[in-house]
């Protein structure tokens, strides 16, 4: 009876402590700190990040025009203002806890657009041409060298290729008459620069604010005109770190 008494005390004592160490395990399975990035003390990082903006295309283009003995050549400057929105995704490396070098890949998508409307005159004939312009999506890769400010903030260079789809549509008449008319959208190449300035919110998500200028390699619509292209960007986003 003693014996069966003391198994049976003995196996309360072991169920009992079992329990309890499974709760602690529990507990501390839900509520330890997970290991995470500290984006103050970390020297490499991955990150995906969303970016909204507004951009300025300047597109010059210079038309010459000849019909029999008439000959018209003129450059006309358009603004073609739009919202951005902007997907990337990188790494970066701290050299030295203040000196950064970073690779990304980015996607844009852009609404700027513009039309434009001119007649010439001359020698009793009109010439009119009426102008189209609007952009689609662009994508390219950059490096981005910087340096830490302080624990928290960091300020970088831009430097990387960029390709757009830029659509042009040009009508050009001769006294009313429908004499010319061609739409052509073209991938065009450019090299982008910028500088920007990143701040950190939490262990997870920091935010940036940057400017960026691209600069598109000339293009011909077709016979007489030729286009180059510039663009302005402001862009605000937010990063997420993957690790």
């Amino acid at each position: 009876m003693k014996k069966m008494l003391t198994k049976l005390i003995l196996c309360c004592f072991l169920l009992t402590a079992m329990s309890s160490a499974s709760a602690d395990f529990y507990h501390y399975k839900l509520t330890r700190p997970k290991a995470i990035y500290n984006p103050e003390t970390a020297r490499g990082r991955y990150y995906v990040g969303l970016g909204l903006g507004y951009d300025v295309y300047r597109v010059s283009r210079s038309i010459v025009g000849t019909k029999g003995a008439l000959t018209a050549d003129y450059n006309v400057t358009a603004i073609a203002p739009g919202f951005l929105g902007n997907f990337f995704a990188g790494y970066g490396y701290f050299f030295n806890n203040n000196f950064y070098l970073g690779g990304e890949v980015f996607l844009n998508g852009s609404s700027a657009a513009e039309q434009y409307n001119r007649v010439l005159t001359f020698d009793g004939q009109s010439l009119a041409t009426r102008f189209k312009f609007s952009v689609g999506s662009s994508f390219g890769a950059s490096i981005l060298p910087g340096f830490k400010i302080n624990r928290k903030a960091l300020f970088y260079f831009r430097l990387g290729y960029i390709q757009a789809r830029l659509k042009q549509q040009q009508n050009i008449s001769l006294n009313g008459g429908n004499n010319f008319k061609v739409t052509k959208p073209t991938w065009s190449s450019g090299i982008n620069f910028g500088v920007g300035l990143e701040g950190v919110i939490n262990k997870v998500v920091s935010a940036r604010v940057e400017y960026n200028f691209d600069n598109y390699d000339d293009f011909v619509l077709g016979p007489g005109i030729k286009y180059s292209a510039q663009d302005n960007q402001f862009v605000l986003a937010l990063i997420f770190q993957v690790l």
